[in-house]
């Protein structure tokens, strides 16, 4: 079986990280690992993504590919935030985002008033626990308001996810969605509670938080794969570079650049180069033996799970 094949999803997507350093810092997230990976091999580069950047970029991206907003960082960070979406709709690219309400004031609002614009949405919310890092106080909590009514009353309704990592909603919160879901904004499909938590390629302790590893890493076999499908689904940071995947905070891999280089080609890197592809089909690929979605062909999918 072709290992390639195997570790690519039907549709290619891309994820974009607005900035080198979240201002979140949340305890499960290796934003120190990125930050410092960063300044060291990519000292001097650019750390802010803007929108002249998005577009001298986009223009190796086929529009059939889907854009998420999410990457290593906060995409509401983005100053630019709603000019880039606009630039994006325009080009013809679907877009999702994951975020977690915080960031730059007129990017947020931008995003609560025009939430029909993105083919799904996750909202990453605040733990009681501390987990997440914010200011979690009733103007959090209006905005969290805000976008539900906003929804509430969209023609074109995104598909939309709770998405929480611990044990419960943080108290400014809990109210409003246990509201959401008394009244059927949202049902118990929409809400995910995290029992398993990525290791970000072996740099998170995932029992550190009572939460579960998709599988173990890297078991034993004669040729292998991603079982998370992440080949053709990178990350691009602010300098262009498209990083191997969402696991590598360490930016241990970096696949290609925006620059110089199409996307199609930078995902098809790995596997045209002789000595990269015999890494990456006999296990020893790195950073990816870290990581618990690399696995032998014939193992059990690290994110088919049962509970």
């Amino acid at each position: 079986m072709n290992s390639f094949a195997l570790s690519k999803q039907n549709r290619a997507s891309l994820e974009i990280t607005v900035r080198v350093g979240c201002g979140r810092m949340c305890d499960y997230c290796p934003q120190e690992l990125f930050i410092e990976s960063f300044k060291a091999k990519s000292p001097g580069k650019t750390r802010v993504l803007t929108l002249l950047d998005l577009q001298t970029y986009i223009k190796n991206v086929r529009n059939t590919t889907l854009i998420k907003w999410t990457g290593f960082t906060e995409p509401l960070d983005a100053k630019e935030f709603p000019e880039m979406i606009e630039f994006l709709r325009e080009s013809g690219f679907e877009q999702t985002i994951s975020t977690t309400l915080c960031g730059n004031k007129r990017s947020v609002e931008y995003f609560i008033t025009n939430l029909s614009k993105f083919k799904q949405i996750t909202l990453h919310l605040p733990d009681d626990q501390g987990l997440m890092k914010g200011k979690f106080d009733e103007n959090y909590a209006l905005l969290l308001e805000t976008l539900i009514q906003n929804y509430t009353s969209a023609k074109c309704k995104p598909q939309v996810d709770l998405f929480l990592i611990g044990r419960n909603w943080h108290n400014s919160i809990k109210d409003i969605i246990d509201l959401s879901l008394k009244n059927g904004v949202f049902s118990q499909e929409n809400v995910v509670k995290a029992k398993y938590l990525n290791t970000r390629a072996g740099s998170i302790n995932v029992n550190r938080f009572g939460l579960k590893v998709s599988g173990e890493s890297l078991q034993k076999g004669e040729k292998y794969y991603c079982s998370y499908k992440r080949l053709n689904q990178g990350v691009l940071i602010p300098d262009g570079s498209v990083i191997l995947c969402c696991q590598d905070y360490g930016m241990v891999h970096t696949i290609g650049s925006l620059k110089n280089s199409k996307l199609d080609d930078v995902y098809n890197s790995i596997e045209t180069d002789t000595v990269k592809r015999k890494s990456f089909e006999t296990g020893t690929f790195l950073p990816c033996t870290s990581c618990e979605h690399y696995q032998p062909i014939g193992a059990a999918v690290t994110t088919n799970r049962k509970e």
